[in-house]
């Protein structure tokens, strides 16, 4: 399986099987994490560039 890391940006366009979205950041940067709800365009493209799965990793206290 070719495997790819890059920007929602970077895959703007493209499609693959699997997307896996990263929501890292400490709990002292909480505004950091708001990027996809200020941002629902940007999360739809990182949504949407998947065929089969999309996996979400990210701290849910946030």
């Amino acid at each position: 399986m070719k495997k790819s890391i890059g920007t929602v940006h970077t895959f703007h366009g493209k499609e693959t099987t699997i997307v896996i979205i990263y929501l890292g950041v400490g709990e002292d940067h909480e505004g950091a994490a708001n990027w996809a709800s200020n941002s629902p365009d940007i999360l739809n493209v990182a949504v949407t560039r998947a065929k089969n799965r999309v996996i979400i990793v990210g701290n849910k206290k946030l």
